[in-house]
């Protein structure tokens, strides 16, 4: 069975952010943490998701109809939630843990914009495998 451009650019994400994570965790085994920051250089190739699903475009199929822009908006509204949970517990975290006059790194705060970065569209495209599934499996509701 064929799986929908949406789908196959979901897997493309998720791999490009466990090659991420993989080389981050690595590389941070290796060399430390703050060495390791360059595997985050990984979530550019993301930039090339364009390019899953030319075929179908110069052959004037359809891209997407109601299903998959439902699918789409579902996907996004989870991984916004899940992120701005996440920033929440992060900054709550930090303010408990360092308290009200701590300090944060400038390295901490870029490393979190990578994460958030990650979190987001891994979290999207998480959903959006999940959801094509389900319909798949005949459970669509």
């Amino acid at each position: 069975m064929s799986r929908h451009v949406q789908e196959r650019r979901a897997w493309y994400v998720l791999a490009i952010i466990g090659l991420t994570a993989l080389c981050f965790f690595i590389l941070g085994a290796l060399w430390g943490f703050r060495g390791a920051t360059g595997a985050f250089g990984f979530l550019g190739l993301i930039g090339f998701i364009g390019l899953i699903g030319r075929k179908e475009r110069r052959e004037r199929k359809a891209h997407m109809d109601e299903r998959d822009r439902q699918i789409a908006g579902v996907a996004t509204i989870i991984a916004y939630t899940v992120f701005w949970l996440s920033l929440v517990a992060a900054c709550m975290t930090a303010f408990l843990v360092l308290g009200p006059n701590g300090t944060v790194s400038v390295w901490l705060l870029c490393q979190s914009l990578f994460v958030a970065f990650a979190l987001v569209w891994g979290v999207q495209s998480l959903v959006i495998v999940i959801l094509y599934r389900k319909g798949r499996d005949g459970a669509d509701d």
